[in-house]
């Protein structure tokens, strides 16, 4: 809390705002809902704040996945939001795929929660594929749907190429995207992507 006061003492404010982002970060790791509450509050909407948000949910879904997520739900809608959630998902499914997919489980159907088990998906798909497709089909909006149904498709057919052709053929994708996973041969992902 020193230091945060003392580097908000810095009149530059492209300075104090760099040298906030490692102090909130390291502040973060014992302290992260008081490091959060000063990140938000003394912090510059963008990217510097946006850093130092990153590093403070890094830490504390490292340390408490619950409370990361009960923070980073409460941010408002957009980017900043979207990205906090990925993190977060990513760190504690490494703990736990369970929880979180209890947490998930908790959520309302919506962009948070399409976001959150995007980042899910991403990260059962290398291991558990058809646990990834069940997720998958709980994506609420089609767009992200259709995206996260390719690239699992083309993890998946890097892994397991016959199960990943019987997915594929029985996905609800477009017939052109299905022809596309087909198409690629066996244990090679490719790297054109839907977007």
């Amino acid at each position: 809390l020193a230091a945060a006061g003392w580097v908000g003492q810095v009149a530059d404010v492209p300075l104090r705002e760099k040298l906030l982002v490692n102090v909130l970060t390291t502040w973060g790791a014992e302290s992260p809902a008081e490091a959060a509450q000063y990140a938000l509050k003394s912090m510059q909407p963008g990217g510097n704040q946006n850093d130092a948000v990153m590093g403070i949910v890094q830490g504390w879904a490292q340390k408490s996945p619950e409370a990361a997520a009960a923070w980073v739900v409460q941010f408002p809608a957009g980017e900043l939001r979207n990205t906090a959630v990925e993190n977060m998902v990513r760190i504690w499914a490494d703990q736990s795929y369970e929880q979180t997919g209890q947490w998930l489980n908790g959520l309302g159907a919506g962009q948070i929660r399409d976001v959150a088990v995007g980042a899910l998906v991403t990260k059962l798909a290398p291991e558990f594929p058809k646990l990834a497709a069940d997720w998958i089909a709980q994506i609420s909006d089609p767009e992200r749907r259709r995206y996260e149904m390719e690239n699992l498709g083309e993890v998946w057919l890097g892994a397991d190429a016959q199960a990943a052709r019987d997915w594929i053929t029985q996905t609800p994708l477009p017939e052109a995207a299905k022809a596309r996973l087909l198409a690629l041969p066996s244990g090679i992902q490719s790297t054109n992507r839907a977007e």
